[in-house]
């Protein structure tokens, strides 16, 4: 996500990002990624100034404590950090086990980014 801050072409509004990991697909709307993000490495602790935003059609309403969401609903986060653990919660990493083929595991644990602005 800081990849798609860092290459947006327009460096004053918010992308959109969809992100699938089939069956689930959210969206995530970046701030805008102004000097003070786009220099600092450390930006998924930072905050701006402008909220992230997770916006999902799916009720969570065993995840996302203390939200627990019971229909779709727009999550606002202060900084990158809180919005990728908010989205750790969503797309958690499947452990198949052992004796599973690497590529298999792969393909379980592999998502699509796709930025839009």
């Amino acid at each position: 996500l800081m990849q798609c801050q860092a290459e947006a072409v327009e460096k004053s509004s918010y992308i959109a990002v969809v992100i699938t990991k089939p069956p689930e697909t959210v969206l995530v709307l970046l701030p805008p990624s102004g000097d003070d993000i786009v220099g600092n490495h450390s930006s998924s602790s930072s905050s701006s100034t402008k909220p992230y935003i997770l916006i999902d059609s799916h009720p969570r309403p065993q995840q996302l404590s203390p939200h627990h969401p019971s229909g779709s609903y727009a999550l606002f986060h202060p900084d990158l950090s809180s919005l990728l653990g908010s989205i750790q919660q969503i797309f958690p990493v499947t452990d198949l086990g052992p004796g599973f083929p690497e590529m298999m595991v792969i393909m379980y644990n592999s998502f699509d980014v796709y930025p839009f602005q």
